[in-house]
């Protein structure tokens, strides 16, 4: 039995009694618990979010002018992925880029978010 229906049941209980003072006690006991659980998987649910960005906040490194994602399990074997440091920075939005020429030996990727433009960008080093 969970404490809600035991409340509940200690309220019945008080009603049939005639014991209204009481009642009203252990009503006002339900609605005040019935908020905190309702607090309680907030808080639940801004704790995983917080421990989800902090380890996409950790996946990150910042190498020639962009962000890069060091793990990024939405590419194909774990490729270190472009993402647009201007949206990353300002907005903590992850952005993916896919890079394209850029001169004889850089590459860069204009923004689908944000436009910016980045340029002269060299692949990420292999560890």
């Amino acid at each position: 039995m969970s404490v809600f229906d035991t409340v509940k049941e200690a309220a019945n209980l008080a009603k049939e009694h005639g014991r209204m003072d009481l009642y009203e006690k252990l009503l006002d006991y339900r609605a005040e618990s019935v908020d905190l659980r309702e607090q309680n998987l907030t808080l639940k649910q801004q704790i995983l979010e917080l421990n989800n960005h902090r380890e996409l906040d950790n996946s990150i490194v910042f190498h020639d002018g962009v962000h890069w994602i060091t793990n990024d399990e939405k590419t194909q074997g774990n490729v270190p992925t472009p993402i647009c440091p201007r949206c990353w920075d300002v907005d903590k939005v992850v952005v993916r880029q896919k890079l394209g020429r850029y001169g004889s030996s850089g590459s860069s990727f204009t923004c689908k978010n944000c436009a910016k433009f980045f340029c002269d960008i060299h692949s990420f080093p292999k560890t």
